[in-house]
Parts: C-alpha cells; sequence; structure tokens
C-alpha cells in the first residue's frame, strides 16, 4: 500500500459523510426548538405568576379597607345605557386612590384637589368627577400623617398614566404585562352590581401572551 492510499483512508475516517452531517444538523435543529419551546412555555408562566401575585395583594388590601370603612373600595361612578340596561364602566378606576389614600386639600384657587403623598402627585376635583364619576375618595383625609396605606409593598412602576387629554396625571394600577398593541393595561374592578361577586367585587386583569388571552381574577 503506498502512501498516498493510506493517506486518502485516514483522511475518509477522520472526516464525515453527508448524510452523518444532515443528521447532526437536525438533531441540533430538534434540540434547538425543544429548548425555544421550553423558553416561552416558562416565560408565560413567570408572566402569569406575577400577575396573580399582584392579584393576591390588591385582595389583601380591598379586604384591609373594608375592614376599617365597612364596604368595598368605590368603583368608577359612570355608567352606559344600552337596550334600558345600566352599565358601570370597570376601567379607568380609582382603586389606586382608594387604596393608598390621599390628603383632601384647597389649592392656592381655592380649588378642592386631593394630593397623593405617595406619588406627589395632586389630582383636581373636578377631573375626578369627570374620569371616575365621584366627587372625591373615602380613603381622604385633612391631614397628612392620617393617611392609611393599604399597599404598604406598592411601587411607583405598579400604576401608570390614565391617557387623557386634561393635564391632571390621574393614574391607575397597572397590570405588570402588557398586551400587544396597547400602551399600558389597567386592572378592572367593579364593586356595583358585580357580576361574578354579587356579594363583594370583581377585581381582573386581561392579559394576552401569544394567541391566547388570559382572564385573571378573582373569582
Amino acid at each position: 500500500m503506498t502512501d498516498k492510499t493510506k493517506m486518502k483512508q485516514r483522511t475518509r475516517k477522520r472526516g464525515f459523510t453527508l448524510v452523518e452531517m444532515l443528521v447532526v444538523i437536525s438533531i441540533i435543529g430538534v434540540l434547538a426548538s425543544m429548548v425555544v419551546g421550553l423558553a416561552g412555555g416558562a416565560t408565560k408562566q413567570s408572566r402569569m405568576k406575577r400577575v396573580k401575585s399582584d392579584l393576591q395583594n390588591i385582595v389583601t388590601a380591598i379586604d384591609r379597607f373594608k375592614s376599617k370603612y365597612g364596604s368595598y373600595p368605590p368603583d368608577n361612578g359612570r355608567v352606559t345605557v344600552s337596550g334600558g340596561q345600566t352599565n358601570y364602566l370597570a376601567v379607568p378606576n380609582q382603586l389606586f386612590y382608594e387604596l393608598v389614600g390621599s390628603v383632601h386639600r384647597l389649592n392656592a384657587a381655592g380649588q378642592s384637589e386631593f394630593y397623593v403623598p405617595q406619588l406627589g402627585l395632586t389630582a383636581k376635583q373636578g377631573d375626578i368627577k369627570t374620569w371616575f364619576g365621584v366627587e372625591g375618595f373615602v380613603n381622604a383625609t385633612e391631614n397628612m400623617k392620617d393617611v392609611e396605606n393599604f399597599l404598604p409593598n406598592f411601587k411607583t412602576n405598579d400604576v401608570a398614566r390614565i391617557p387623557m387629554t386634561t393635564q391632571t396625571p390621574l393614574v391607575g394600577l397597572r397590570v405588570a404585562v402588557k398586551n400587544p398593541g396597547t400602551n399600558e393595561n389597567f386592572w378592572y374592578y367593579r364593586s356595583t352590581n358585580p357580576t361574578n361577586n354579587p356579594t363583594s367585587y370583581d377585581l381582573w386583569a386581561v392579559v394576552v401572551i401569544g394567541k391566547n388571552t388570559n382572564i385573571i381574577s378573582n373569582w
């Protein structure tokens, strides 16, 4: 056997055939798709877990509110009438203001307003009535030291500005997961004639992940 023949045999032993390479590539592709699928599932579970955790925190705060005031936080007093049926709006709502508390005071112009120390924001009474349909908040006080916060673990990124044309930066409780095509996602709240919990209130969030629409609620 010549040296050239031995070299050719050694070359064939070291390399992969085309079929072998295609098989390896196929296996790598299958493994990669499995990893991506698992990662996507883990991401969905993580998002759902975060929203469910926030739901429980809000429920606890609402229960604490009821223990003090004897009733659940008021919802958006605005209504729509369709076919003779009155429908109470669930969002935007003033749930954030009721749970963290505010200071009721008069500004320099003698106008009634509500100051939220948790955010350092002020809401005018006129705008509150326009957007929430109420004159003020139950959990409001005249003295700063008497403000009661039922959401002690509240963070500034738990709220977002409600889209509006007025200059008053009214805010609402935001859902941790944004939905496709939306700037913000807010918690829905209804204590007036709730549909699912007739004796208490309905609290829910709509979370869209991929092609699935998920309702995370207290019912």
